[in-house]
């Protein structure tokens, strides 16, 4: 007669991770939210952001987040749609924040800039964020200084340490908070 052990792991989840988890989910727009949005069951959701155009000038957008059926796979994509004066603008993407990139290069081609989180030189979603989130998460970064679960935000949200860039600059950041966090 043989015996068989069975390995059973345990899984230690620490308060640390879900106040983690309740951020994202509130990010995400969570029951409690302070978000002011509107969402269906389906998860899409529209909001307001101002844009910031040619001499300082401000404009209002509306942006309508959905996911739209792909032709090259059976998951749906992240899009966004933006409208505003001048503008009607959608961009698919593998995440709402790689949609937002895209919509923020139009815009950058014609002097516009949102003034939201996702478009902050200081603000990037990590590999798990662009996973677990779809992109709606983001964390703000500071150089040589690793994030911690205060450091979240929602892309679309603003506040007062907003730094509008273009993308590449956003990446370029990105890329030397890398660098200098390995350090």
């Amino acid at each position: 007669m043989s015996t068989c052990l069975r390995y059973t792991p345990t899984v230690h989840i620490t308060d640390r991770f879900l106040q983690h988890c309740k951020k994202l989910w509130l990010a995400w727009g969570g029951q409690g939210s302070e978000h002011a949005r509107r969402e269906d069951k389906y998860g899409d959701f529209e909001r307001q952001i101002v844009l910031l155009g040619p001499n300082n000038s401000q404009r209002t957008a509306q942006i309508v987040c959905f996911r739209r059926a792909s032709k090259n796979s059976p998951r749906k994509e992240p899009t966004i749609r933006l409208l505003s004066d001048g503008f009607d603008i959608t961009v698919s993407a593998s995440d709402f924040f790689q949609a937002l990139c895209g919509i923020r290069d139009q815009l950058a081609a014609h002097g516009f800039f949102p003034l939201c989180y996702g478009a902050s030189r200081n603000v990037y979603p990590s590999g798990m964020l662009r996973d677990m989130a779809e992109g709606i998460s983001a964390y703000r970064l500071t150089i040589g200084k690793a994030v911690s679960i205060e450091d979240l935000v929602n892309i679309f949200e603003t506040g007062p340490d907003l730094e509008v860039s273009t993308v590449a600059a956003q990446k370029a950041f990105w890329d030397a908070w890398l660098v200098s966090h390995r350090h």
